[in-house]
């Protein structure tokens, strides 16, 4: 293959494998941690050739397929293993400097952290305030 056609491979490639490791980790959540991380794999893939826009397409592909089925299950993909692979590689390749890479890395964690924590503490019901499981008698 040759020209943009080894680039399109490359990024449907790596869509496709972080896919299917989330997939896995949706599936089999016994190992779920482990599928993530290599979920960051398929993200690498374009990298590897130092292919920089097509991995955020492959990623934005593998995020948004997976959005569908997976709903909320792909957020650690999302925000934790596959945008940080590839803002830390890139800022690798780029040299940036490093205390520039640890703020970065912290405040990037910072913001993930926090809207985790957002998003769960808004998920979750709060059962005491529906009144119907009041009237229903407990099972013993």
């Amino acid at each position: 293959m040759k020209g943009r056609a080894r680039v399109i491979a490359f990024c449907g490639l790596g869509a496709a494998l972080s896919l299917a490791f989330e997939t896995l980790a949706f599936f089999v959540p016994v190992a779920s941690l482990t599928f993530h991380i290599l979920a960051a794999s398929g993200v690498m893939l374009p990298l590897t050739q130092k292919y920089y826009k097509e991995s955020l397409i492959s990623y934005a592909a593998a995020s948004g397929i997976g959005a569908i089925y997976m709903t909320v299950y792909i957020l650690p993909f999302v925000l934790v293993t596959g945008l940080f692979t590839i803002l830390a590689l890139t800022a690798r390749e780029k040299n940036v400097k490093r205390s520039f890479v640890y703020i970065g890395t912290v405040i990037y964690a910072s913001l993930t952290f926090f809207f985790l924590f957002f998003l769960t503490k808004n998920i979750v019901i709060d059962t005491s305030k529906i009144a119907f499981l009041d009237a229903m008698p407990y099972v013993s």
